[in-house]
């Protein structure tokens, strides 16, 4: 078996080719990433005040059988049956965890709405900054896709989180 020395780099090599941080150590795509949650943050916030709609909110949510209890046979029953023809079992299970933990508070349901949007918009920065897209360019394709009012209902509605996941 042979080993393989490696050489150390000199600092010429070091400086036209340089090893790329980590994400968490690189301070500009920390500070990137925090202007850009925090301007996500800022701009739903008005949503956070909105209650239940009657669009389908009451379907999905308050009138749904399968979360009346937070047991065996509904969790089962979420992942057999759909609402109003549309099968989104991880949706309405997530829901039914809410609901097991918090009851009918429309407050909690829309944070968790905008903490897993805001989960996406960190993973679309990340993404984006895999694929080699300059550090610029990747905060501000993320800042477009985070307020952009395409994205207003998923986070706004409390239904329309089957968009968000």
């Amino acid at each position: 078996m042979t080993t393989v020395k490696h050489k150390k780099r000199t600092k010429k090599q070091r400086k036209n080719n340089p090893i790329p941080k980590t994400f968490w150590k690189d301070k500009q795509l920390l500070i990137g990433i925090g202007i850009i949650l925090f301007v996500t943050f800022i701009a739903f916030i008005p949503s956070l005040s909105n209650a239940f709609v009657n669009w389908d909110d009451d379907v999905n949510l308050l009138d749904n059988p399968n979360l009346r209890a937070f047991d065996w046979p509904s969790i089962k029953n979420i992942f057999v049956s759909d609402v109003i023809g549309g099968y989104t079992p991880l949706t309405i299970l997530s829901f039914a965890i809410e609901r097991a933990f918090v009851g009918f508070k429309p407050l909690l349901y829309h944070i968790d709405n905008l903490l897993l949007h805001m989960v996406v918009v960190f993973f679309v920065y990340r993404v984006l900054l895999m694929m080699n897209i300059s550090p610029r360019a990747a905060m501000i394709a993320t800042l477009l896709f985070a307020i952009h009012p395409m994205r207003v209902e998923s986070v706004a509605w409390v239904t329309e989180r089957k968009d968000v996941l």
